[in-house]
């Protein structure tokens, strides 16, 4: 299995390296804040870099990187310590947690349709409680038959917030010395940290369960994981909700996460995911996909496109996604309908929030190629996916998604980035953005049969997504996590 060689960044092994570099100022900082919360110096080291990856290397908090904290920032500092200074007198009272054998971890209602409820149907009503942290309207049209709900919002605890005032009120010169030595906005990282401590605490004071499961598994950092089981909650289950860069990108945190099981898309989508520390890692596919495989199992396709093209719409660049890169492969892929007129064309849209001009011009092009961009029988890409030879796409979870569907794909991968495959030597990744390329790959695919590459396929389910392994992901998943459960 050869990889392409080109010389990856790699933004893990940056975080690290930055850190040793400093490791004396940067470990005094731990130190003061394990002394001054009482937690392990180590789980703070594993927050700062995990803070530290968003923000070195042109990340998304990249203006954090600054010789001189902003007067706004100073101001703030203070302000949060008002918020918490009331926190004390009118925030959360210590109550008795509310009991369960499992809880689900409910940030939007998405991941509560998507990943929870396929297990909410094999559990016991009075087993289960829904935390639910936002979108709180919309968990109310819940039946009270499936689960019981309980919401947390507004106030933070008082002890908590005591402690907070206590041990940073007077630091801000500590942290705006320590920004001065580093060139990195401190002050606003820790305000973050601050933050994350007393909602974590907050929490964990309400409710007690042997298992938290999450499909928010990219928000768990050692502090989460740590404050967590400290209260009473005994284990924390973790599933994947869609595709990580981990170590190749760093525009989101998908590193340094800690839990005590890990429902991974595939081996490979759980290895880059650096510095995680969890006993279980699973290789078991999507939960999400698990539904929709069963849902389409018997689909009775009413149209057929040799090709789909699963959009993946952005016009803001960043180290996962290039707007130029995007508009090469609209090109290729409009000289190939035009090259081929017989051959059916479905671009499958992911539609943007706002229409810009500059959207509208590109669907233009497309759809003055040929290609067809809707269709009253085709209502999503799952649809297109099943009704297609053969699907292309750049960056989208729903491509790897396409390979347990037993589908020939092509990754456009003319960035020769190592996401979303690392495997660039194989059929279904296509790194050299000619067109002479994009016909002669596509071509190929369309005569090939799916066995005809079955050992790529196959290695490719396993690394990227694997639910094929599964004939019930969602009872796998509870009999994984409650195997030792009394």
């Amino acid at each position: 299995m050869n990889l392409n060689q080109k010389n990856f960044f790699n933004y893990y092994t940056n975080v690290e390296s930055y850190y040793d570099e400093h490791v004396d100022v940067l470990s005094n900082l731990t130190l003061k804040m394990s002394n001054d919360f009482n937690i392990s110096q180590n789980i703070f080291e594993s927050v700062v870099k995990r803070a530290l990856a968003e923000v070195l290397a042109g990340g998304p908090k990249d203006f954090l990187c600054t010789k001189k904290v902003p007067i706004k920032h100073k101001v703030f500092y203070y302000l949060v310590m008002s918020l918490f200074l009331i926190n004390i007198f009118f925030g959360k009272k210590n109550k008795k947690p509310i009991q369960k054998k499992i809880i689900f971890d409910c940030w939007n209602f998405a991941g509560y349709k998507n990943f929870y409820k396929p297990l909410l149907n094999l559990l016991n009503k009075n087993d289960v409680l829904l935390h639910v942290t936002n979108y709180h309207n919309l968990f109310k049209e819940i039946n009270s038959n499936i689960a019981k709900i309980h919401s947390n919002k507004y106030l933070f605890d008082s002890n908590i917030s005591k402690k907070i005032i206590k041990t940073q009120a007077f630091s801000l010169k500590y942290y705006s010395n320590l920004s001065n030595q580093l060139n990195v906005n401190f002050v606003y990282l820790v305000l973050r940290i601050f933050k994350n401590i007393a909602l974590h605490v907050t929490t964990a004071k309400q409710i007690n369960c042997y298992m938290f499961f999450s499909a928010r598994d990219n928000n768990f950092d050692s502090l989460r994981s740590y404050i967590y089981k400290k209260n009473g909650i005994q284990n924390i289950a973790l599933l994947q909700n869609g595709t990580r860069t981990g170590e190749w990108a760093n525009e989101a945190a998908e590193l340094y996460t800690f839990c005590d099981f890990y429902f991974g898309f595939g081996v490979e989508q759980i290895a880059i995911q650096k510095g995680m520390v969890c006993k279980n890692k699973m290789s078991v596919g999507s939960i999400k996909l698990d539904s929709i495989l069963k849902e389409y199992k018997n689909y009775n396709k009413k149209e057929h496109y040799d090709i789909a093209f699963l959009a993946s719409y952005d016009e803001d660049d960043s180290n996962f996604f290039k707007f130029k890169t995007y508009e090469i492969i609209i090109n290729n892929l409009c000289l190939f309908k035009k090259n081929h007129p017989n051959l059916n064309v479905y671009y499958s849209q992911k539609l943007p929030i706002v229409k810009s001009d500059k959207y509208n011009l590109l669907v233009s092009k497309i759809k003055l190629s040929g290609i067809l961009c809707s269709s009253k029988n085709i209502k999503n890409s799952y649809e297109a996916i099943y009704s297609s030879s053969v699907v292309l796409f750049y960056k989208t979870t729903i491509g790897h998604e396409a390979l347990a569907i037993n589908s020939k794909v092509l990754n456009l991968n003319y960035d020769k980035d190592m996401v979303p495959f690392s495997h660039h030597s194989y059929y279904a990744v296509l790194t050299n953005s000619s067109y002479d390329e994009f016909e002669s790959r596509l071509l190929f695919l369309l005569d090939s049969k799916i066995n005809d590459i079955e050992y790529e396929a196959q290695d490719l389910v396993l690394n990227y997504m694997n639910n094929s392994s599964n004939l019930n992901l969602p009872k796998e998943i509870l009999e994984t996590s409650f195997k030792n459960y009394i």
